[in-house]
């Protein structure tokens, strides 16, 4: 619905607000394209990293989606103990989140226990995590000065 100013109503006069909607208009008309864009291209060449002169990217597995839960792998080890089900079984049920391992073994063996699947997951069910590099940051007020620029010479 549009915003409309009620009779008598004097409003304030802020200038943040062309900025403001500026930045929504590009995220919401171009930030999903640009996402869909890099994550294609990463998908296309089976890259999990990328970067631009100002910025690095991860491509990462959503892993399903909804609400989260999991089983706590004690409890269930503890049903191969009670030999409720077999090691087979424990085993095929589990998955092993890698980040954990970091603290007691190297990258080189994890590395050499990790099963790297052979075509990468569909590019819908990745997430595209960016940041900007390490010693970069955005010069706020001349990006404003720059988009401003733009909405007048439109």
């Amino acid at each position: 619905m549009a915003i409309q100013i009620p009779q008598g109503v004097t409003p304030i006069t802020d200038s943040r607000l062309n900025l403001l909607k500026t930045i929504d208009a590009i995220a919401a008309n171009y930030s999903d394209r640009l996402k869909g864009g890099i994550k294609s291209a990463m998908t296309d060449k089976k890259a999990r990293f990328a970067q631009s002169e100002f910025a690095i990217a991860r491509l990462q597995s959503r892993g399903g989606g909804g609400a989260s839960s999991w089983i706590d792998p004690k409890k269930l080890y503890a049903l191969v103990k009670s030999r409720k089900i077999t090691l087979d079984q424990f085993l095929s049920a589990v998955c092993v989140r890698s980040k954990p391992l970091e603290v007691f073994m190297s990258q080189n063996q994890i590395d050499a226990i990790t099963v790297t699947s052979t075509a990468p997951p569909a590019e819908e069910q990745m997430s595209l995590f960016a940041e900007l590099k390490p010693g970069v940051s955005v010069d706020f007020d001349r990006a404003e000065a720059a988009i401003l620029g733009l909405l007048r010479a439109a």
